[in-house]
């Protein structure tokens, strides 16, 4: 869940900075103030939580965000392949223990 909204996350920064581009390319208004720091909040969450990871967790969880193989992991991570699973499923639960001592269980569950 903590690496969905993760994803979510860099799409959502993705998608508002080609908005913003787009809005100032038509002379339009940024984003409302509240909705901005709402979002930046939500950034800070994400990347103090994956802070807390280790850098192999970390980068774990990131390449298979990003799409990358299980085999694909293992030989940038160098690790086995049968080790990424549970590689992942820790990192993810590392993750979601440092949303929750954040106090950011609801956007876990998101």
């Amino acid at each position: 869940m903590a690496l969905n909204l993760a994803r979510d996350e860099g799409r959502r920064t993705a998608l508002e900075g080609r908005k913003l581009q787009l809005l100032k390319g038509e002379g339009g208004v940024a984003p409302a103030p509240d909705a901005a720091l709402e979002q930046r909040e939500r950034a800070a969450a994400v990347h103090a939580a994956l802070a807390t990871l280790s850098d192999k967790d970390r980068e774990a969880l990131l390449l298979k965000a990003e799409g990358f193989s299980y085999d694909e992991i293992a030989a940038a991570l160098g690790l086995a392949r049968g080790a990424i699973g549970t590689t992942l499923a820790r990192a993810r639960r590392r993750l979601v223990e440092s949303f929750r001592e954040q106090g950011r269980v609801s956007d876990v569950a998101r």
